[in-house]
């Protein structure tokens, strides 16, 4: 089949998943494939090897696809063969190191598919005896195969033409023959066969097609890569026994990769990507070009199946996998996005995959040649597996490259142990189950069963805690026990009290294991309550007299409570019970005194450790209550950890007691004060959600232990810190019971750490209390999410596994088990869930463990990460969901204080997730929705959102997800129009419309969105002090960007008089403002002569009137003051002298439309300072009805706005209008400058700028192409280039995503550039202010600008995001402190005077954002002429204008120092930096590469089975 260039085609299927591939990852490395023929011995002729090479590229007609994107196709064609001119580089470096440094450079540089060239060749000499052909291309035009057919072939050519030979043209077939053939496939049965294999195959989506859960572009694809070398007698192993099974290596590594993932998630569905050659004709096979097809293998694993049994049944599903893999993967895509009902669950089928390659030695002559795939540094899924098996060398180059926003080092690290692991155990045990096998390495699992848990502790000496409390009442009995609303009991009362009823309830047939009920509210009778019972020698069982009726009745018939103890209030509900219940004989109310008559003696222990000290009823998960039953020994073991870890007998115990009689924390805030000596604060319950009433009995009793749950504490603290209440007490503050977010953890740690310990501690009812907490350093507290429950220090041990008991790797979610002496003996009257529940341990003999249900995991440094409960695992839509990581990434969400996620049926029967934030009244919904979006696949965002002002709390402090309301709706979003009402909102809103040019603007409108920037925040600070007398900084603008927002912070400030600028009498001449005083002086430089003329063209066309033009110039003469002044020196110093009347003649000629650009730069020459008007204007007729209007004035007299006003008015008196006077002028600004009054007002910004220059100032050290000249020069040229709007708008997001404005965006993106081409971490950058702060010169022409030297510091380590925040931070500063003259600032830091060079900065950074384009002279057609700038005032300035939502470029450079051709490098860099910052924000400013974008990604070589 022929071809001609005009003709164009499609891209084949294999092409379109690269195109498609590219469009989602622009400017990447992600779709190149590059490779090195390694070439060892010689000599060789590197000619000669060229030679071969273009022999290769003329031959191939992949080398002249072209891409293209016509009538919404992509299509590609090929250039005609006469066209081609192949290319060919060669560089050379000194060894290997270098040489390995240069690749990854190199392969850093993308080739986008619609670049004229899609390869890029080197030839890379090493050293004398090796070189290596370095290849890249873009993955449309070769694919694996291709790339090593081609190395070898060049081999094969090297070796025809080195003798004299023309090598012949060996492929059978073209590319453009695949194409065609890629068609008629498309139309055959085949492809339907293969389809309906595909659909057949994926008629329910997998449920793991990755290990982590997150939203596939919020991701960065920076990848990094981890590497092992299996070799020697593990090599040999793995060969015998993949020939002894008849399987391929490659299928045996897919089957490890299977393994991995069932063992990683805990599914049995799991999907791998694979990637095959996809020809099956010999033609094909020899044809270079892209024929390799991505194909998503499905395997469903079954537990109890063997290693080897997985392995065969892998191996048959590959085969037929491979009967099938022409069928493309981008249109199985399509296909099943037609097929399920939400099209965004269906974004890939696997998101890890692997890839097997052989690599073989090939011997031409004396040359050894090896050919080596090249790592690309970016990853598309979470991680690639790449088997490179080099055959000769009988060795195994394992390799896993990982996203490195998904896996830290030490994550990947293990990875890879795991991974061998299972080759190992594969190898050693192929008969053992799937569920039998661990991922753990005999290291690792003998680290995580001791090294992680804390050493045990003896306690079996300890005394039981009524014994204790016994010899703590006869040693200090008067000492305060317990205070219950101010009434004390000490701790000799206390006794005495328990020993008389203990008295009674022996007398009533209590003993060991007798169970005794106690219904009643909290109160020192409670506690002597459980004292007496425990003297007795039972066991309590504590009822909350709010439990419902038939619960209570319940749990005393489960526990056949023969006693029951309450109060007076309460005995009329227990009479009943004791007619029904059998077991029920005696009631007892303690607050009957004559309970307490008997001996008030000790009674003697008749207790043993394993004795039943209590029972706790917790909630079932079928409705019916639950006993755990807990002995002495455990209730022990737990004081005992708290004295000892807690530290409480450090200092004396006063503690809060918040919890519920009937919660373990009860018996906990017992166990910490009764058996230390300490003293029981009972807060009653209405005061416990009064933070006021509460933080008075913290103060009255000097309290110094308070525990309590998270959604209590936290909103107290809080009031606590907004009231600055005195905590100097307090000692220890325990969060507990719940789960704790990072956010308020890191908040309480910050205000209160230094003051007190903070520890987040974890427990289950099952094992005595707490088990263990977390008391690390903030440094080492995660970044989102829950605070971990650190380690088992409370003498218990820590165990997270599978389902089969498997202790799980580092990282990897299981089920939290406790075991130790603090574990229940088990549940009351349940013995088949005690069974369940309560196991043997196959870590120690004789112990046992409780399995808690919770989901955890094992975090690098033996702390436990909490994630929630196993049963908040659910499935919607056929996806497995974590509720608790959903609920995570709705905490890193600014504003989000909890988060709850739960699973509900909508009226239709189906299952949504509904997300429930606690936050402020004006926290956003639809904000949390789109960052949820950013961050979370689509099946695991919430579909309906709900604020509300607290999550709803059971009586124990918890979350009550039962007592959440039903949403009644999905989020809604977008900002509604409201109108501005008060007067004040109504004066703001007129600011905005002047400022903006808008008509209509609400309360809800924010200033950037409509357009604002940083000049225009000037503008509307400086009118808001003039129009509503108060002090507005501009900071305040970013900070109060909506309009309600700055109205309300309007209404709390005070009133500032607003000062105007006064009219100076008349005088024979005035000063110079600072900034006139500048220029005065740089334009008596050698070469300055026309450096700040300022000259501005029009071309018009209609019939303009020559004299109406220069009246009107003559009217802009007379009006502003500043176009009718000189300058000169009086006793050596600069003044200006204003002339009531200059000559002005408005210049006129005539010219062909070919001789106008030469006529405009001849236009623009010196002005005479001394000899006003400084303008001049000229009329150059062009032919009947199209004229030239010129004019130039010196920038001594104008700035950038001026021009502005001059065209404005100019057309306005032009045309006739009548103009309103001005107040003041151009010198009247000039004296208030210089006023003694204005010069007291700039102390505080001097003080601002001289600490922001302290210290040795840098000079920017920039690589030059030329010598820098003694003397400034300022010869100029500029070069122009372009950012594309998507760009523009990416970086838009950004800012507005960081609160930052774009000039802030892009001025952080140049210091990075300078940065990079520097070295230098402390840069300084001018950049131009307008300068007109104050209001009432708005309308005046003169020269107010001045440079603000903007000076940051770019380190490597720091990620970009916080960067921008420290230039953000650094810019509002500057521009608070605008009006301080750059010529005062110079003489305060003292900066030294090179004559080479500017002083303070060389290079100036401009966002032009102010000026419309010019349409218009009055009614006239007009356009602006483009001046060609040969004047570089710094040696380097970059200029960026927004346009039409595009970004223009240019650089003004100095052509003493820079070539054209470095500029445009710098050009390119600064395209590349945004790039990559638009890619991932969160890039690192080291990694930020230069040479094009650094954020590249390679796809690796096609995986190959040649078994197959």
């Amino acid at each position: 089949m022929s071809e001609n260039t005009n003709q164009r085609f499609p891209l084949t299927q294999a092409q379109l998943r690269i195109w498609y591939t590219e469009m989602m990852n622009p400017d990447t490395t992600l779709n190149m494939l590059s490779e090195s023929l390694k070439i060892q011995g010689g000599p060789l002729d590197v000619d000669v090897l060229k030679q071969a090479i273009y022999h290769i590229i003329r031959q191939n007609d992949a080398f002249r696809i072209r891409i293209a994107f016509e009538n919404n196709e992509p299509m590609q064609w090929f250039e005609q063969p006469a066209n081609i001119v192949p290319e060919c580089d060669y560089a050379e470096v000194d060894g290997y190191a270098e040489a390995e440094a240069w690749t990854d450079r190199f392969n850093l540089i993308p080739i986008g598919m619609f670049e004229p060239r899609l390869y890029h060749i080197v030839i890379l000499k090493v050293n004398e005896n090796e070189h290596w052909v370095v290849c890249k291309f873009n993955h449309i035009i070769l694919d694996g195969i291709s790339s090593d057919t081609m190395l070898h072939l060049v081999m094969e050519y090297y070796i025809e033409i080195a003798k004299g030979n023309v090598p012949a043209h060996r492929a059978q077939s073209t590319y453009l023959d695949y194409i065609n053939a890629d068609q008629e496939y498309g139309k055959s049965d085949r492809y339907q066969k293969d389809k309906e294999y595909w659909l057949d195959k994926f008629r329910t989506l997998p449920e793991v097609m990755g290990v982590k859960s997150y939203s596939a572009h919020a991701v960065s694809t920076e990848a990094k890569r981890k590497s092992v070398v299996i070799s020697g007698d593990f090599y040999e192993k793995l060969r015998a026994f993949s020939e002894q099974s008849n399987v391929s290596l490659f299928t045996l590594f897919l089957t490890v990769l299977y393994v991995y993932l069932y063992k990683a998630t805990g599914n049995e569905d799991i999907s791998v990507g694979t990637i095959l050659a996809n020809r099956t004709s010999k033609k094909e096979k020899e044809t270079l070009g892209m024929f390799a097809s991505t194909i998503a293998g499905r395997i469903s694993v079954d537990p109890d199946q063997s290693l080897l049994s997985l392995l065969h049944h892998v191996s048959k599903e590959q085969k037929s996998d491979l009967r099938h893999q022409k069928y493309p993967y981008n249109q199985l895509i399509q296909d099943l996005r037609e097929t399920y009902p939400n099209k965004q669950e269906v974004q890939d089928l696997y998101r890890v995959s692997m890839e097997y390659l052989p690599l073989r030695y090939e011997h031409y002559d004396n040359l050894s040649v090896r050919h080596c795939p090249n790592f690309g540094g970016h990853e598309a899924g979470d991680f690639l597996v790449d088997v490179y098996d080099s055959i000769d060398d009988r060795l195994i180059d394992l390799h896993v490259s990982y996203r490195a926003q998904l896996y830290d080092d030490g994550e990947a690290s293990r990875l890879v142990d795991q991974l061998l692991a299972i080759v190992n155990q594969m190898l050693d045990r192929p008969d053992q189950t799937l569920r039998e096998l661990s991922l753990l390495s005999d290291k690792e699992r003998e680290n995580i069963l001791t090294r992680f848990n804390p050493s045990a502790v003896d306690d079996s000496q300890e005394q039981m805690l009524h014994v204790r409390f016994e010899e703590q009442a006869a040693k200090t009995p008067e000492h305060i026990a317990v205070v219950d609303k101010d009434k004390p009991l000490t701790y000799g009362e206390l006794n005495e009290r328990a020993n008389r009823l203990a008295g009674v309830l022996r007398d009533r047939g209590i003993g060991r294991e007798s169970i005794v009920g106690i219904l009643a509210d909290r109160s020192t009778e409670t506690l002597v309550g459980v004292m007496a019972v425990w003297k007795a020698g039972g066991a309590y069982v504590p009822l909350d007299p709010d439990y419902p009726q038939d619960r209570i009745q319940f749990m005393l018939e489960d526990s056949a409570s023969t006693v029951l103890l309450t109060q007076t209030g309460l005995k009329d509900r227990v009479q009943a019970w004791l007619a029904q219940d059998a077991a029920l004989q005696t009631v007892l109310c303690l607050d009957d005194e004559a309970l307490y008559a008997g001996d008030p003696a000790n009674v003697p222990n008749v207790n043993e450790p394993h004795d039943l000290a209590y029972v706790i009823y917790t909630s079932g998960t079928t409705g019916r209550p639950k006993g755990v039953m807990i002995e002495h020994r455990s209730l022990t073991n737990t004081a005992a950890a708290y004295r000892r870890e807690y530290r409480l007998d450090e200092s004396p115990v006063r503690l809060l007691q918040l919890a519920s009689f009937s919660f373990d924390v009860f018996v906990g805030d017992v166990a910490r004060t009764l058996y230390n000596g300490g003293t029981m604060v009972i807060c009653p319950k209405e005061d416990r959600i009064d933070p006021a009433r509460m933080y008075r009995w913290i103060r009255d009793y000097g309290i110094t232990v308070f525990e309590s749950t998270p959604a209590l504490i936290v909103p107290f603290m809080e009031y606590v810190a907004e009231n600055g209440l005195d905590m100097s007490s307090m000692k220890l503050l325990i969060t507990s019971s719940d789960s704790c977010s990072v956010t308020d953890y890191q908040v309480l740690q910050e205000r209160y750490g230094s003051q007190f310990r903070i520890i987040n501690a974890y427990g289950v009812t099952e094992a005595a209390i707490d088990s263990s907490f977390y008391d690390e350093p903030l440094s080492k507290l995660p970044d989102t999410g829950n605070v971990p429950i650190g380690k088992a220090w409370l003498n218990a041990k820590f165990y997270i596994v599978d389902s089969q008991m498997n202790p799980v790797p580092v990282g990897f979610l299981g089920e939290l088990c406790i075991g130790g002496i603090g574990v229940a003996r088990g549940y009351l009257n349940r013995p088949e869930l005690t069974a369940e529940k309560f196991v043997d341990s196959p870590f120690a003999s004789g112990e046992r463990l409780y399995r808690t249900g919770d989901l955890a995991r094992w975090m690098e440094d033996g702390n436990v990460d909490f994630i929630g409960r196993i049963d908040y695992q659910v499935k919607i839509r056929g996806f497995r969901i974590e509720l608790g990581e959903i609920e995570s990434a709705m905490l890193r969400f600014e504003g989000v204080k909890q988060a709850i996620v739960v699973d509900r049926t909508d009226e239709r029967g189906q299952k949504y997730l509904a997300g429930y934030a606690a936050a402020e009244e004006t926290f956003k919904l639809d904000e949390l929705q789109t960052y949820l979006k950013q961050t979370l696949p689509s099946h695991m965002v919430p579909s309906r959102l709900m604020r509300l002002e607290r999550l709803p709390l059971t009586p124990n402090g918890k979350i009550d997800r039962k007592a959440l309301p039903v949403p009644d709706g999905i989020v809604q979003t977008g900002a509604e129009y409201e109108a501005p009402s008060k007067p004040q909102e109504i004066k703001l809103a007129g600011i905005w419309q002047d400022v903006l040019g808008l008509e209509k603007i609400g309360l809800n409108d924010n200033f950037f969105d409509l357009g604002g920037h940083s000049l225009r925040a000037t503008i509307l600070a400086s009118k808001i002090q003039k129009e509503m007398n108060v002090e507005f900084p501009m900071r305040d603008v970013f900070r109060f960007s909506t309009m309600g927002e700055m109205a309300q912070a309007i209404a709390k400030m005070e009133e500032s008089l607003y000062e105007s600028i006064p009219a100076v009498e008349e005088r024979e001449y005035y000063p110079v403002s600072s900034a006139q005083k500048r220029l005065y002086i740089l334009r008596q430089l050698d070469g300055a002569e026309h450096i700040y003329n300022m000259p501005v063209a029009l071309i018009i066309d209609g019939q303009l009137d020559r004299e109406r033009v220069e009246q009107a110039f003559r009217g802009l003469i007379a009006r502003h003051e500043a176009l009718r002044t000189g300058f000169e020196l009086v006793n050596g110093d600069p003044v200006q002298r204003v002339y009531r009347e200059v000559e002005f003649v408005l210049e006129s000629g005539q010219a062909g439309e070919e001789e106008a650009g030469e006529i405009i730069q001849q236009y623009v020459r010196p002005f005479d300072l001394e000899r006003p008007p400084l303008l001049r204007a000229g009329l150059i007729s062009l032919g009947r009805e199209r004229q030239i209007l010129l004019f130039d004035v010196h920038h001594i007299v104008s700035d950038g706005i001026s021009l502005n006003i001059l065209l404005d008015e100019l057309i306005r008196l032009y045309h006739g209008e009548e103009l309103a006077p001005l107040r003041v002028q151009y010198k009247d600004y000039a004296v208030w400058q210089q006023s003694d009054a204005q010069r007291e007002r700039m102390k505080r910004q001097e003080a601002y700028w001289t600490s922001a220059l302290d210290g040795e100032l840098p000079m920017l050290e920039l690589p030059t192409d030329f010598a820098r000249p003694s003397e400034r020069s300022y010869e100029g040229d500029e070069l122009r280039f372009v950012m594309d709007k998507a760009k523009a708008e990416a970086l838009q997001q950004i800012a507005e995503d960081t609160g930052a404005t774009l000039y802030m965006l892009l001025l952080a993106a140049y210091t990075i550039l300078l940065h990079k081409y520097s070295g230098q971490e402390d840069v300084i950058v001018g950049t131009p202010i307008a300068g007109r702060t104050h209001a009432d010169v708005e309308p005046i022409v003169g020269m107010f600008v001045n440079s603000l030297a903007i000076r940051s510091y770019p380190a490597g380590d720091k990620p970009f995001l916080s960067y921008i925040e420290e230039i953000k931070e650094t810019t509002l500063q500057a521009f608070e402190n605008q009006d301080y003259p750059l010529e005062e600032l110079l003489e305060k830091v003292q900066v030294a005077w090179d004559q080479g060079r500017n002083p303070l900065f060389d290079t100036m950074f401009v966002l032009q954002n102010a000026d419309d384009h010019i349409t218009h002279f009055g009614e006239l057609p007009a356009e602006a002429y483009a001046f060609k700038h040969t004047i570089a005032k710094f040696d380097l300035t970059l200029e960026i204008t927004l346009e039409n939502g595009a970004l223009n470029g240019l650089f003004e450079y100095c052509t003493k120092l820079f070539s054209e051709n470095m500029i445009d490098n710098f050009a390119q860099d600064f395209n590349g930096v945004l790039s990559q910052i638009c890619e991932h924000p969160y890039i690192l400013i080291k990694d930020i590469a230069l040479s094009g974008n650094s954020e590249q990604e390679e796809i690796s070589a096609e995986a190959i089975d040649f078994v197959f």
